[in-house]
């Protein structure tokens, strides 16, 4: 069962900008993230800011309106904030998040609410490490400063994207991500998903954790469950027409399944995020149905 992240947690705020520090690109909070396995986060992106995460090492999943599932570890992912966003780490991570404000970083989306950056989980790292470096003992750093280091690393991410670089993945990995994507309902599991990739199950276990950070089971499970809680707290579906429609292969798998990974029965999951059953019509032609 995952457990609150309590003694892994750093933190520096920079002083208020000026306005019109604040309205090109502020840093209003910095967090350095060590979860251990299992550890979760529960975090505040509030309306209105640009969070930049990045993942140096190990396997963490985001959860929000905006960004949800595994993050590659070495990654990072700038994403809107809507409200709150869980962390969970699948193993030791080292990780970091950059809170902004201002038209850069609004521009840096492109007007979508998440943009990634494979690659750049270090960068991210390393930037917050560097305010730390500035903000000293008194935890205290200059929003010039603050606002100058988040301009430098913006502008590296941004070259990054620009230059050449390799593909994210290989051809055969993502077409896998593809085929989990589009079909994750209908995929029964790895031997189903290997199958239809026409290649043996070992060589894309391989293939798919050392691109990806996760074994392709776990990341089908988890596209799945995303799904499944989606289900829970927007529909008042019974919890074995939301197993099946997720893909499960029927509704004790489902809970089993759901309780280990979110530590919760799905019915405790819709209770606590405040879903009373509700009347509802018409909800059937959004649901992919097994």
């Amino acid at each position: 069962m995952a457990k609150q992240c309590v003694n892994c947690i750093r933190r520096v705020t920079p002083k208020a900008p000026d306005e019109f520090i604040s309205g090109l690109l502020a840093l209003d909070g910095v967090w350095e993230l060590t979860p251990g396995p299992l550890e979760r986060w529960p975090m505040e992106c509030p309306e209105g800011t640009v969070n930049l995460f990045g993942l140096r090492q190990g396997t963490a999943e985001l959860r929000s309106g905006t960004v949800s599932g595994p993050v590659p570890s070495g990654d990072g992912v700038l994403f809107q904030g809507r409200g709150p966003v869980l962390l969970t780490a699948g193993s030791r991570a080292e990780c970091g998040l950059l809170r902004l404000r201002g038209e850069a970083a609004e521009q840096m989306l492109g007007g979508g609410p998440v943009c990634r950056f494979p690659g750049s989980g270090q960068a991210v790292w390393e930037a917050v490490q560097r305010v730390f470096a500035l903000a000293g003992e008194d935890r205290a750093v200059s929003a010039g400063a603050a606002s100058a280091l988040a301009y430098r690393l913006l502008m590296d991410l941004h070259e990054r994207e620009a230059a050449p670089a390799r593909a994210e993945h290989s051809p055969l990995v993502g077409a896998a991500l593809d085929l989990i994507e589009n079909e994750f309902v209908f995929l029964t599991g790895i031997e189903d998903l290997a199958g239809r990739m026409e290649v043996s199950k070992e060589h894309l276990v391989r293939a798919f954790h050392r691109e990806v950070g996760l074994p392709p089971g776990k990341y089908l499970n988890s596209r799945k469950l995303e799904y499944a809680k989606q289900l829970l707290v927007e529909t008042d579906q019974n919890v074995a027409f939301v197993g099946e429609a997720a893909g499960f292969v029927n509704a004790n798998y489902f809970i089993r399944t759901f309780r280990k990974a979110v530590g919760v029965t799905p019915r405790a999951f819709r209770k606590q995020n405040g879903m009373a059953r509700k009347e509802t019509s018409g909800v059937l032609d959004e649901f992919y149905v097994l």
